[in-house]
Formats: structure tokens, C-alpha cells, sequence
């Protein structure tokens, strides 16, 4: 079962060190289709979702999909800081109108951040 998006992201951000707040960060989610083939509409909102993400964020956005399960997909995009994606972006009236688009047939199953600029190499 999918948790809702802004009670996951409330139990998330009150477990964080007050600097995160304002430090480039890299979003993981994990979103679901629910169907096999999804409809025109929910296509279309997953495109408007990662050019109007990126354009709204100025980072690059992807979607990389489960190879074992392909209807398991996830968006990794970059961030100024936490406090922009989750106090700008996702109560945005773009954002609002693009999860209308997409909510009856894809779930978001969890989110999370990573504390690296996601223009920045990973050090392993």
C-alpha cells in the first residue's frame, strides 16, 4: 500500500538535521503504475512532470524503470534543498495538477532524499 505523499514526506522531514533544510539534495521516488498499459493522460503527465520539474527545479530529472518489474519505476531529481521541493514544488499549483493527472493509475510509493547535489559525482 501506498503511503500518501505529504504524511510521508511530514514523518520524513522531522527526522532531519536542520541544515539539510538548506543544502542541494538528490529526491529518489519510487512511483507504481497501476496498469499495464496506462493511458494517454497519465503518459502525458508523467512527460509534463519530469520537463516541468526540471525546468521548476533547474536540475535534470529521469526516470529509470525496474527491469524486473517495469511498472516500478523511479524519478531521481535534484533539488536547492529540501524546504524548495516540499514548501514550493509539491504544494505548487503545477505539481497539484500533474498528480490529478497521473493518481488513478500511478501510486507514489515512497520518497526520500540524498544529501549530494545531483549534478555532483557519487563517491562510493
Amino acid at each position: 500500500m501506498a503511503v500518501p505523499l505529504l504524511l510521508h514526506l511530514t514523518f520524513q522531514l522531522s527526522y532531519l538535521h536542520w541544515n539539510t533544510f538548506t543544502m542541494p539534495v538528490t529526491e529518489v521516488a519510487l512511483l507504481h503504475l497501476k496498469c499495464k498499459d496506462p493511458s494517454a493522460l497519465t503518459k502525458e503527465g508523467l512527460k509534463q512532470a519530469m520537463e516541468k520539474q526540471s525546468r521548476f527545479s533547474k536540475h535534470p530529472v529521469n526516470i529509470l524503470f525496474q527491469i524486473q518489474d517495469p511498472r516500478y519505476f523511479y524519478l531521481i531529481g535534484g533539488w536547492e534543498s529540501i524546504t524548495v521541493h516540499c514548501n514550493e514544488w509539491i504544494p505548487s499549483d503545477t505539481n497539484q495538477t500533474i498528480l490529478r493527472m497521473i493518481k488513478d493509475e500511478v501510486d507514489i510509493e515512497w520518497v526520500f532524499h540524498i544529501d549530494t547535489d545531483v549534478r555532483s559525482p557519487l563517491i562510493c
